[in-house]
């Protein structure tokens, strides 16, 4: 009963009893005792046990405070981080539309230099408003705000439109890309913004990591049987400096960092966490298959038939 109340839960409990044999001691700590003193009683023995299993209670005690304010302070940070990003993202949303007017010619023809830096602005912009907007998604798919809308699509035609949007990226690396699907491939229900968001994560990952006039991979296929049933399994392959297998877990963290090869990778890993979230949310899963000096291949499955969360 001592066990079962909150407030007693972890309080020391040491059985005192003439009994002395091993089936009674093994009952006691089965009954919830930490510690098990036979009579006669030693004084200095008592104190001895005692005092050592106040020491692990107040360790613990200690240990669960810290847990406590580290769960507060990460409460904290996400609270003032998520103030933050909805703060940027209205003045980012205003830059890019008058860079946009200016792209369009709205305020007079220009030059090719300053064409040039304004393609760099916006694309500048651009990615720092999908940080934001990564940031922001990351937040609400961990606390199950994000309705996912599954409607029947093409896998195909997806990756198609995310290799429109990264075909800046395509062009200034100078890369070659491969499609990889069959002919006839069925339809799957996805939410097509979201997946189109992890399309573009995946691809501009592998461009961005790869040497010049790499060979980046997209395709696709039909698994009969998978974790997730009868599923579509979408892969990007690179030919990146790869990943240590010690790093393979740790990129899905959010603020996660990695070191492959001799380039220090360092990313916020808000991307991949992305990524992970709304897969996940399609009742999917992801994974990586990658070694050091050999290039990456994320790959993730979605279910034909899926439970969305």
């Amino acid at each position: 009963r001592i066990r079962a109340v909150p407030a007693t839960r972890y309080l020391p409990v040491v059985m005192v009893t003439s009994l002395n044999g091993e089936a009674e001691r093994v009952k006691a700590l089965e009954a919830g005792a930490d510690d098990f003193i036979a009579k006669p009683v030693d004084h200095a023995e008592v104190v001895a046990r005692v005092s050592s299993l106040t020491r692990a209670k107040r360790g613990r005690d200690q240990l669960n405070a810290a847990y406590i304010d580290l769960r507060r302070s990460e409460s904290l940070r996400d609270s003032l981080t998520q103030m933050l990003v909805h703060d940027l993202r209205t003045p980012l949303t205003s830059l890019l539309l008058s860079l946009s007017m200016l792209d369009d010619g709205q305020t007079g023809n220009l030059n090719p230099t300053q064409q040039h830096l304004l393609n760099i602005g916006r694309r500048s912009g651009k990615n720092l408003l999908n940080l934001v907007n990564d940031i922001l998604s990351v937040a609400k798919l961990e606390s199950g705000q994000v309705l996912v809308n599954l409607f029947p699509a093409s896998i195909p035609a997806l990756v198609e439109e995310a290799l429109i949007e990264v075909a800046h990226m395509v062009t200034d690396r100078q890369a070659t890309l491969l499609r990889e699907w069959p002919q006839e491939l069925p339809l799957v229900s996805v939410d097509a913004d979201l997946l189109h968001r992890v399309l573009v994560n995946l691809i501009s990952n592998a461009l961005k990591y790869s040497p010049l006039r790499s060979t980046i991979e997209v395709g696709a296929v039909l698994l009969e049987d998978s974790p997730v049933g009868r599923a579509i399994k979408v892969w990007v392959q690179d030919d990146g400096p790869g990943i240590s297998p010690e790093h393979h877990q740790r990129i899905w963290d959010k603020f996660g960092q990695s070191e492959m090869g001799e380039n220090n990778r360092a990313s916020t890993g808000l991307g991949l966490t992305f990524c992970k979230l709304a897969v996940e949310a399609h009742g999917g899963f992801i994974g990586l298959d990658s070694e050091l000096g050999q290039g990456s291949t994320f790959h993730f499955c979605l279910p034909l038939q899926p439970k969305a969360k």
